[in-house]
């Protein structure tokens, strides 16, 4: 492992991992981020878990970015979990 990333695994250079820490956060709502946080709870395959991170920090940095051209993109649109 070189720089938390598993051996095999190619750099991904479009995006960072998220941090493990945020992995860890709950969000009240249902989003995407929020799913793929809790499918990296229930891995146990490091190359996965990375892909998961990777993909994370992806929709949260397209999320910050589609609010840039509209601020309230994203409010009220995912439903409340149970």
């Amino acid at each position: 492992m070189e720089n938390g990333i598993p051996d095999g695994i190619k750099a991904y250079p479009i995006c960072h991992p998220m941090p493990e820490k945020k992995m860890m956060e709950d969000s009240r709502r249902w989003t995407v981020c929020q799913l793929l946080r809790e499918m990296w709870r229930e891995e146990t395959d490091p190359a996965v878990r990375l892909k998961l991170r990777i993909a994370c920090n992806m929709t949260k940095t397209m999320a910050d970015s589609l609010r840039k051209y509209e601020p309230d993109w994203g409010k009220s649109r995912w439903p409340y979990r149970a």
